[in-house]
């Protein structure tokens, strides 16, 4: 019966849509932190990279499958996309490395993503012009791939050697990973002709995003905690700011049942106005530092 025959192809796609959902999931994830960031004006294109590059996963796995092939309307155009989107998936990811090595070697990231739109057009070229079946060159997409990994990875080891950064080392275990998953897949394709291939590739792809977004999401709480630290002092003489004295005197006012003796200490410095008219916003702003200081060592001697 209809009903059982379609139960089975689900049963069989299970994995493969598990890996679609979550990939989506992380997609939309991705999307919101990069907007909360960029509102408090954090902006790390990363996590826009990662979404960008789930979401054309997201297309290949679904386009690619054995549930669409069976029952999709529009078979020919879901081929179509699904190559598409297989070809330029790794253009995010690129980015991703490009933003996180040092300026000196962006370049590198740079050539092989101008190798993969060189590639999907020269496919399309092909297809079009002269009816030359996607499935016949997908080869060359995965030499791109294979190599491509292989010199991020020269390229993030070669970083980390020279910088010792976590961030870096963080990024090179994600694309061992993703590396790893790649040639098993290529293996089963290639060489065994097994047809759940693209499931350990997916798997491993998984694995990579979330390595990755793990790294991310870290370094964003690293950053929201200095900014926080920031917000509540003087950047000019490294006390605590009105906005932490304010904060200070609320904390104070809900325990003032516990105080027995208070003393508030207001220090202006007067004529400062003068100062900064007469000689200068430098020497008004030394005037400060230097009176910031007198404060700090005078509490430290009390």
């Amino acid at each position: 019966e209809f009903c059982f025959i379609f139960r089975q192809h689900l049963l069989e796609s299970f994995f493969s849509i598990l890996m679609i959902l979550g990939m989506t999931g992380l997609g939309l994830v991705s999307v919101i932190v990069f907007l909360y960031t960029r509102h408090r004006q954090i902006v790390e294109k990363r996590f826009l990279n990662v979404a960008l590059f789930l979401i054309l996963c997201s297309l290949w796995c679904i386009f690619d499958s054995g549930i669409y092939q069976m029952y999709g309307s529009q078979n020919a155009a879901g081929t179509l996309i699904s190559f598409y989107a297989f070809m330029t998936m790794p253009v995010p990811m690129l980015l991703f490395v490009q933003n996180t090595v040092s300026e000196s070697v962006r370049w590198i990231p740079q050539v092989w993503i101008f190798l993969l739109y060189a590639n999907a057009v020269l496919q399309g070229f092909l297809y079009f012009l002269f009816r030359i079946p996607f499935i016949d060159m997908l080869f060359i997409t995965h030499l791109l791939l294979f190599t491509g990994v292989v010199s991020m990875i020269l390229l993030l080891w070669k970083e980390y050697r020279k910088t010792q950064e976590k961030e870096v080392n963080l990024c090179l275990k994600a694309f061992g990973v993703l590396g790893i998953s790649g040639v098993i897949a290529l293996v089963l394709y290639w060489v065994l002709s097994i047809y759940w291939y693209e499931s350990i590739f997916q798997f491993g792809i998984l694995l990579y995003i979330a390595v990755l977004f793990w790294g991310l999401l870290c370094k964003f709480c690293l950053e929201q905690e200095v900014y926080r630290r920031m917000s509540l002092e003087d950047r000019m003489t490294d006390m605590k700011n009105r906005k932490s004295f304010e904060m200070y005197l609320e904390e104070i006012q809900e325990g003032a049942i516990l105080l027995e003796n208070v003393l508030l200490l207001f220090v202006k410095i007067a004529e400062l106005k003068k100062i900064n008219d007469i000689s200068g916003r430098q020497m008004g702003d030394e005037t400060v530092i230097r009176t910031a200081r007198s404060i700090q060592s005078a509490e430290r001697s009390v």
